[in-house]
């Protein structure tokens, strides 16, 4: 496996990837990637995602006639949208609201990073929650490339981290090469951090980092500190969000890439 790292989606490519034949994870640790794991893991049907408000409402309401209307979900500046059925908080997501229901979402930063994956062979969203559960899923791809969201177009430390564990995991458990500086130098984040924890432990330490993180501190700022620990619960939940139509792009839980 040769493995590369964008801290953000403008950056270009790595030289010589092709987006073509390679698998793209995408990161939004706090939270859009985080809450897409623990929705399905509550029984969600899909998600569908979309870079604006607006356009997440006029699919929605194209959907009204069917026997159940999606909700819509999502946030803008850490903030539930006026109107939305559901933030961006994992703890929102409860089998009692998700359960078989169809998810409209739009988030400032995910959702645009998944759309910057689209031309990518395969696309899977991580987050801490499923951390494991992506590294087996990608265990058989030549060539992936982790893709962070970072907030407002500015690298945050939340969605590098998660980048080093993936990069750091498929290196040392699977042979694979660090092809691009980014990538090693997230894995020497996440080596340095939090590398050597297990357990309970693990879970702690990166709680901490994402409270010191970018993300962490515009969560805190506006009162949605909870969501840090929530997001840090590291191999609690077995899916893989992945991409399986692209216009508008869907996400569901799937046996193999789509």
């Amino acid at each position: 496996m040769r493995l590369t790292v964008s801290f953000l989606p403008s950056h270009r490519l790595p030289v010589g990837l092709d987006p073509a034949a390679a698998t793209a994870i995408v990161v939004d640790v706090l939270r859009a990637t985080s809450v897409m794991s623990a929705a399905l893991a509550s029984g969600a049907r899909r998600f569908v995602t979309f870079e604006s408000v607006e356009a997440a409402r006029q699919w929605a309401a194209g959907e009204a006639d069917h026997r159940q209307r999606p909700l819509l979900c999502g946030e803008r500046h850490c903030q539930p949208i006026d109107g939305f059925d559901l933030g961006n908080s994992p703890a929102e997501y409860t089998v009692s609201k998700v359960q078989n229901r169809t998810l409209a979402m739009t988030t400032t930063n995910g959702t645009r990073a998944l759309a910057a994956a689209a031309n990518f062979q395969h696309v899977v969203a991580a987050s801490f929650l499923n951390l494991s559960a992506v590294a087996q899923r990608i265990r058989d791809r030549t060539a992936v490339h982790v893709l962070c969201a970072g907030t407002d177009g500015a690298i945050t430390g939340e969605d590098v981290l998660l980048a080093g564990a993936l990069a750091a995991r498929c290196r040392d458990r699977q042979g694979a090469t660090l092809e691009n500086d980014e990538a090693r130098l997230a894995a020497e984040l996440w080596r340095a951090g939090c590398g050597s924890a297990t357990g309970g432990e693990l879970a702690e330490r990166v709680a901490e980092r994402l409270a010191d993180s970018q993300g962490g501190r515009n969560l805190q700022r506006v009162g949605m500190g909870d969501d840090i620990r929530r997001c840090s619960q590291v191999d609690s939940v077995a899916v893989v969000p992945t991409v399986i139509a692209r216009e508008p792009i869907m996400l569901s839980e799937e046996e193999s890439l789509a």
